[in-house]
């Protein structure tokens, strides 16, 4: 088995670079309705449903580009997610939240952690 490590990650708003992302999560799912019918011995069957995505950004708040210049709650972007190398997912997505994290008493870099939305299709190559 090879594990693999991730490789980066962007967020642009109208084509412009917004944030290069640290670290990311992306779950995938689907609403799968379940129904009950009298030949179904008891059991439920699932239909595949519709398909939606969500999660989190991270990265560290550059001050040559402030971040919520471009970047709020509600701003339509569109992300790449890239697993290792180029591969992983491209897609518009909207930003649900947006929060920071200043450490005044170590002085460590101003950070942000956004929670998104898919917009539509997010396939990308798995």
């Amino acid at each position: 088995m090879t594990v693999i490590s991730g490789q980066g990650g962007s967020v642009a708003s109208d084509d412009v670079l917004v944030a290069e992302v640290t670290r990311w999560t992306f779950s995938r799912r689907s609403n799968n309705p379940q129904h009950h019918g009298s030949g179904d011995g008891g059991f439920a069957t699932s239909v595949p449903g519709v398909r939606r995505g969500s999660g989190t950004i991270e990265g560290k708040v550059d001050d040559d580009n402030w971040v919520l210049d471009q970047l709020e709650e509600g701003s339509e972007v569109s992300l790449t997610l890239n697993r290792f190398g180029t591969t992983g997912w491209v897609f518009p997505a909207i930003i649900d939240s947006i929060d920071f994290d200043v450490d005044i008493d170590d002085g460590a870099p101003t950070s942000f952690a956004a929670s998104f939305s898919t917009q539509g299709d997010y396939t990308g190559s798995d």
